[in-house]
């Protein structure tokens, strides 16, 4: 079986300890957001700023203030893309104007053709302690339930994560919301399967978020209602 290749980049991001929430969203979207796009060959840039945490696990810190999604034209350039463009230490540079801490871990997103709502939330589910599919199939379970009303999908954290976390995301669960109207339903739905993977040693964290899509294929929209 051919092994699942990466595609895409999720970056979990603390903001600068001297920074006020607001500053640090402000920064990122305006500033650093207009140095990102300039990537060669990116076609996929979403920004989510964290409103409010949902859920946590028991025990689990939520330190997050953004989670940024990047892929390129060519998926196996996700590597050395960043690393080997022109403007890489201006990028760098600047990250030290507004975050303190990023995490990030390849995804394999497959079809890219879900567009971000402006509002939805953003599930880092942790990875368990040793393999176990039985949970595996207990998210995909939640999805699919979640999926019957509202766009929902699943990306998989593949290979080791890219930088040092003690808790690294195994997957990424990602709900579409309308821009307004009640989510009661969907947030039950959505905490008691959190809490059924808890209870059997998978940790999480929901987040809503605002997503601002910074560079998307040019057939894609943010839905607006």
């Amino acid at each position: 079986m051919t092994p699942v290749q990466p595609d895409k980049r999720v970056t979990l991001i603390e903001k600068r300890r001297d920074m006020t929430d607001a500053a640090f969203h402000a920064h990122w979207s305006g500033p650093h957001a207009e140095i990102a796009r300039d990537l060669p060959g990116l076609v996929w840039y979403v920004q989510n700023h964290v409103r409010r945490v949902l859920w946590t696990s028991p025990g689990q810190s939520a330190p997050y203030l953004g989670i940024a999604e990047i892929a390129f034209d060519t998926p196996g350039a996700i590597f050395d893309r960043i690393d080997g463009w022109a403007r890489v230490d201006e990028l760098r540079e600047d990250e030290g104007r507004f975050l303190s801490a990023r995490y990030g871990c390849w995804t394999h997103a497959g079809d890219l053709a879900i567009p971000p709502a402006q509002r939805r939330i953003v599930v880092q589910v942790n990875r368990p302690a040793t393999e176990d599919q039985a949970a595996r199939g207990r998210l995909a379970s939640l999805a699919e339930r979640i999926g019957a009303t509202l766009p929902c999908h699943v990306e998989d954290c593949v290979g080791p994560p890219a930088d040092d976390l003690g808790d690294p995301p195994g997957a990424f669960l990602f709900i579409e919301l309308p821009e307004r109207g009640d989510i009661d339903q969907t947030l039950t739905l959505l905490l008691d399967g959190l809490a059924d993977l808890h209870a059997r040693g998978v940790s999480a964290t929901a987040y809503l978020v605002h997503a601002e899509a910074k560079r998307l294929p040019i057939d894609l929209a943010i839905p607006t209602g």
